[in-house]
């Protein structure tokens, strides 16, 4: 039978769903609980930054359930699983260098305790206090489930859950770097575009493409005037468009040795702009470093934006119906090819690239790969490559052969 559990249910409610097992505490020296927080991976500016959590990180969120013989993966019974600590604040305690809740939590002289937890406690945009994050809980006490998230209203916050096959069948305290605890193991469950790059290549002697200067290293100054022939690259737009935002997060440990973390429910489409050359003072596109690339993280060219990062919620990839369809995510690009004709003269042609970040992730044109996804706890980085050697001119010469004449004259 499929179990879902969720949290923020009120603890009365959860317990009258349970047996009349009760939980005695029958040691005359209880140990408090208390909790290890690392994080899995490193991020970065309001993320959680390496694999250790400070203790000027947010507070986090944290359950806990008895199971009074067998372990989580085998329990004697579903229903012999008992809410120990309801959803409950964890913050850092500076006076006892540990991580607790305001109210003390005690081990249980037998059985274990398994622990699910989620940070931040509350929405980061909210300066971690007011508004906490609405995690629900199921009827079976196997994981935790966010119905409704909103990345788009909340571009500061790293929601991040932890690894329940970490935090299972536990019965004290254990050290766990610099903490004593019940080690607890996030892990980021959204992911970032951190920086979309831009780069004009060629084919090399050795058939790989390098990256390529095609006004060869002209740039109009003294010395370097350009000549005929000359390419130069301008740009104009970045825009990643038709992202899902809104969506149901769902981590089910029924079997904790392989917990299902999913993201379903996609919803709410959104456009972003990366980068429009309307936000330079100039208004006029601008020129490829060098001629060559152009590298651009979230708000270093389009100031609207306060993060270098996009916070994206995981969502499956596929093709776009048509070429002029908005049905799916896709990259837009709007750039200037330049191409002089002497010194001071040159044809400008304006292009527009819509390019589907299904095609981009590795999806094939025209096939419905499955598995082709912005996947879940990624720093992703998009390098687009402009190659104008496929569209090199060359010249085909032939010649019409010589055409016989013959002519007779008779005198006489």
């Amino acid at each position: 039978m499929k179990r879902i559990l969720l949290i923020a249910v009120p603890a009365l409610a959860l317990l009258a769903a349970c047996t009349k097992t009760e939980v005695t505490h029958q040691q005359s020296d209880p140990q408090q609980i208390s909790f290890t927080p690392l994080s899995s991976k490193p991020s970065t500016k309001a993320m959680i930054s390496g694999t250790s959590y400070s203790t000027t990180d947010p507070t986090f969120g944290s359950l806990a359930y008895y199971v009074p013989s067998g372990t989580w993966n085998y329990k004697m019974s579903d229903a012999d699983t008992k809410l120990y600590i309801p959803t409950s604040e964890i913050s850092y305690d500076g006076t006892n260098s540990v991580w607790t809740t305001a109210k003390p939590y005690f081990w249980p002289k037998s059985g274990s305790l398994t622990f699910f937890a989620y940070s931040p406690y509350y929405y980061q945009e909210t300066s971690l206090t007011s508004t906490p994050i609405t995690v629900t809980a199921g009827t079976d006490n196997d994981g935790i489930v966010i119905s409704s998230y909103d990345v788009d209203a909340h571009q500061d916050t790293d929601l991040m859950v932890a690894d329940v096959t970490k935090s299972k069948d536990k019965t004290a305290n254990e050290t766990n770097g610099s903490y004593t605890g019940v080690p607890i193991v996030f892990q980021h469950k959204l992911a970032q575009i951190v920086d979309i790059n831009l780069e004009t290549v060629k084919t090399s002697a050795t058939g790989t493409l390098e990256v390529y200067d095609y006004a060869n290293s002209h740039d109009g100054t003294s010395g370097k005037e350009y000549q005929a022939g000359d390419v130069v690259f301008k740009l104009k737009n970045v825009s990643v468009k038709n992202l899902n935002t809104t969506g149901k997060y769902t981590y089910s440990a029924t079997n904790t040795d392989s917990p299902s973390s999913v993201w379903s429910d996609h919803a709410t489409t959104k456009d972003y702009v990366w980068y429009n050359c309307i936000s330079d003072n100039s208004g006029n596109p601008e020129r490829f470093t060098d001629n060559k690339e152009f590298n651009l993280t979230f708000n270093n060219k389009h100031t609207s934006n306060a993060n270098p990062y996009l916070l994206v919620l995981p969502q499956p990839l596929s093709e776009r119906s048509s070429t002029t369809s908005l049905d799916k995510p896709y990259l837009h690009l709007e750039y200037q090819v330049l191409t002089y004709t002497d010194d001071a003269n040159y044809a400008t042609e304006n292009v527009e690239e819509n390019v589907d970040l299904y095609i981009i992730h590795g999806g094939a044109s025209g096939s419905a790969t499955s598995g082709i996804e912005i996947a879940q706890n990624k720093k992703i980085t998009y390098t687009i490559r402009i190659n104008l050697a496929t569209r090199q001119i060359y010249w085909a010469p032939s010649v019409v052969d010589w055409e016989t004449e013959s002519h007779t004259y008779v005198i006489g």
